[in-house]
């Protein structure tokens, strides 16, 4: 197993009777399943079902920990989720900085805030290289604000959205994408020769990036010597 520091990571930590239920009504994947793994993935939307915010959540001790972008974006976060809280029993609190790290092989990954015993210490490089290959978006690396949709960046492959959990901020939008086939562009790992500045490229490392492609794009790739990279999102 390597582990790797993570940089510009925040923290929100909310408590309180109601806490489970208001998670439930905003994010995109089900809070039930940490009752059975470690963490989830989720994204926070606007009504409209664009991109605002991307988190990793655990529970501990009846409180729930959101890692996510650091600075005014764990500001932005913490100023919404006030927002939705109304007069709700529900504490919220917010470190714009905070220690994270990444503990990743080839099979899992999964996040602590405790520097890990018995793992290998990676740099932020092979770490980037590694979720690239492996699509794994983070933040406003790759995904656009009031942009993005989950499903053009694979949040149903990274398990990050639930549609069977109910209503959340912005389902309307995600369920008719998938129940209707409409998407018509996504994110793919792809390697290059040349940077292909026809595509929307998004994180870089090396001879590999994230890419927003269009399903009519897919055609001019291969004479551009850009190949899409089979991966299996974590």
């Amino acid at each position: 197993m390597n582990y790797t520091k993570l940089s510009n990571r925040g923290q929100i930590i909310l408590s309180g009777e109601e806490t489970k239920d208001f998670l439930q009504g905003l994010i995109t994947n089900n809070i039930n399943k940490l009752d059975n793994q470690a963490q989830i993935y989720a994204w926070l939307l606007t009504p409209q079902g664009k991109f605002l915010h991307d988190f990793y959540i655990t529970r501990q001790d009846g409180k729930y920990y959101l890692d996510c972008e650091g600075g005014k974006r764990t500001e932005d976060l913490y100023t919404r989720l006030k927002r939705y809280r109304l007069r709700r029993p529900i504490e919220i609190e917010a470190h714009e900085q905070i220690d994270t790290y990444v503990l990743w092989d080839e099979n899992t990954i999964s996040r602590t805030y405790t520097k890990p015993d018995n793992a290998d210490e990676k740099s932020i490089e092979d770490w980037q290289l590694h979720r690239i290959k492996n699509c794994i978006p983070d933040g406003t690396k790759d995904m656009t604000i009031e942009k993005s949709t989950p499903l053009e960046c694979n949040l149903d492959k990274l398990d990050g959205v639930d549609f069977k959990k109910g209503c959340y901020v912005g389902q309307e939008l995600v369920s008719r994408i998938h129940n209707r086939g409409l998407l018509k562009k996504r994110l793919y790992p792809i390697k290059f020769e040349t940077k292909p500045d026809f595509l929307d490229i998004r994180s870089t490392q090396d001879q590999y990036a994230i890419a927003l492609i269009k399903d009519a794009q897919l055609e001019e790739l291969e004479p551009n010597k850009v190949e899409i990279i089979t991966f299996s999102s974590k």
